[in-house]
């Protein structure tokens, strides 16, 4: 399993990819901060707060397949569902 700094990152740069964004903007959308997943790239770290928050948003934004939530990345219950958004 991955730690929470590399889960995030994968996360980030798959969902990213799929878009065609950098992870300053996901990290604008799931984090708040523009540059939360490019430190975390770097090796370094954030609050628990941080990563529960980012965490919630990919799991209930996370686009369908493809990309595959990564493996090694613990994946929570969806907080609301977008059909019925």
């Amino acid at each position: 399993m991955l730690n929470q700094r590399e889960s995030l990152v994968a996360l980030a740069e798959a969902f990213g990819a799929h878009h065609g964004i950098s992870l300053w903007r996901v990290g604008v959308l799931a984090a708040g901060h523009s540059k939360t997943f490019i430190r975390l790239k770097e090796g370094g770290d954030c609050r628990t707060r941080t990563y529960d928050r980012a965490l919630r948003w990919f799991a209930d934004n996370w686009p369908g397949q493809p990309p595959e939530w990564p493996p090694g990345v613990p994946r929570p219950e969806r907080t609301h569902d977008r059909e019925a958004a």
